[in-house]
């Protein structure tokens, strides 16, 4: 659906719940829509949809997305959003405006008033005396919690199959995985059993179930995101970000959850950017796409690389030029084409930081190619560092190595 609608038009439960976020933020302004219809009729989905992940799940075909449904206190938050729009006046002004718009939390967030367990029955029936600062955000912004979605146990896993209570399917398919460990939100956000939703992410649990789903999924810069209230896997890596069917819908909510919050000793203190504006930009001058071409065929279904190389191939026509290494203009695609055992760094011609440190050399990638002397400035490991210096000093007119060149590899030293 794209961005223009008619924002008067009857719409039945069923479109309802089909709009973006965005969207029915803009019928509930506009007065065509109230929030307890949006609630009501998410409500009635998951009813009709979602089963329940607690039976067995030979007997229950259902999406299977949410632990808890959140029924009384959303549709209470929902009905209050529209009697202070139909009042009127600075009350009513001053909503957000998301005010109104529901949402799902992955259920290893806090939330007072409802149960939170990881998925595990070790807090089974736990209500939290507190709400982590995110669900504290969402409930001064006025959004709608419609419940707490699966993941598995403890956002220990990559399919949601590994949640004390039950799977989660795939609304596309339901024999086969949403992803993890948070694929009740990303399934919710697919099968419209909610417009967008809260996942935590620490090496994936958000990205990877919006791949599975065809959704979209964000981890946020560290610190972006208070952590506080996050039930944690790896603190140093948890992130909390969006779930959403569009990038302007993850950039919404993301407006509301971040932001510095003095609970959380990681937390940003920089300012919020204008994400929703920069996501409904059209603009793509100066932004730089790394492509990964060392995909083999043989690992994707027929048909995946395929519409791969159509989006490079789109791109390519809409203001970007192709480049062939990192050495590319800012304007470029860029085609990254990783080794075996190294992160393949040519620094020459982008400025340090550009990567925020992922393609660092270590003692776990030993082969480093150096193409400028600048690429030293990349090696993090100081005893690999003197090597290369020494290495560079008696072969600096060419690469140093390839990832297949053994003897290259003996001379660097392992």
């Amino acid at each position: 659906m794209t961005e223009t609608f008619d924002v008067n038009a009857t719409l039945g439960a069923d479109e309802l719940v089909r709009l973006t976020a965005l969207q029915m933020a803009e019928r509930l302004r506009a007065g065509t829509t109230t929030s307890v219809e949006l609630v009501q009729a998410h409500l009635d989905r998951i009813a009709a949809h979602d089963g329940d992940v607690r039976a067995d799940a030979d007997g229950d075909r259902g999406v299977r997305a949410y632990l808890h449904v959140n029924t009384d206190e959303a549709l209470a938050v929902a009905a209050e959003v529209d009697a202070i729009r139909a009042a009127g006046g600075p009350e009513a002004d001053a909503l957000h405006p998301l005010a109104g718009v529901p949402v799902a939390v992955k259920d290893n967030i806090v939330t007072r008033g409802q149960p939170t367990t990881a998925a595990s029955r070790m807090l089974e029936g736990w209500l939290s005396p507190y709400d982590a600062t995110v669900v504290a955000r969402l409930r001064e912004a006025r959004l709608p919690i419609l419940g707490k979605t699966n993941l598995d146990e403890f956002a220990m896993g990559g399919s949601t199959e590994h949640s004390a209570f039950g799977i989660t399917r795939n609304p596309w398919d339901g024999d086969r995985v949403p992803g993890g460990s948070g694929g009740g939100s990303a399934a919710a956000v697919a099968a419209f059993l909610a417009p967008f939703a809260l996942g935590s992410d620490t090496g994936g649990s958000v990205r990877e179930p919006a791949a599975f789903t065809g959704t979209v999924g964000v981890k946020p810069t560290y610190g972006a995101v208070s952590r506080y209230g996050l039930i944690a896997m790896a603190s140093s890596l948890d992130q909390i970000g969006p779930a959403a069917r569009t990038v302007a819908d993850a950039a919404a909510l993301q407006q509301v959850i971040g932001g510095h919050d003095p609970q959380d000793s990681t937390s940003l203190a920089d300012a919020p950017a204008d994400l929703t504006a920069a996501a409904r930009g059209r603009d793509l001058a100066g932004l730089r796409v790394g492509v990964v071409t060392d995909l083999p065929a043989e690992a994707f279904h027929p048909g995946i690389r395929a519409g791969f190389d159509e989006h490079v191939h789109d791109l390519g026509q809409r203001r970007f030029e192709r480049g062939t290494g990192f050495g590319a203009r800012p304007d470029q695609i860029v085609e990254i084409e990783p080794g075996r055992r190294e992160a393949r760094v040519r620094r020459a011609e982008f400025e340090i930081g550009a990567f925020d440190g992922a393609f660092l050399c270590n003692s776990a990638t030993p082969v480093c190619p150096i193409t400028a002397i600048d690429d030293i400035a990349f090696v993090n490991d100081p005893l690999l560092l003197a090597k290369v210096e020494a290495a560079w000093s008696v072969q600096a007119a060419q690469p140093i190595l390839d990832h297949d060149d053994d003897e290259g590899v003996s001379r660097l030293g392992r």
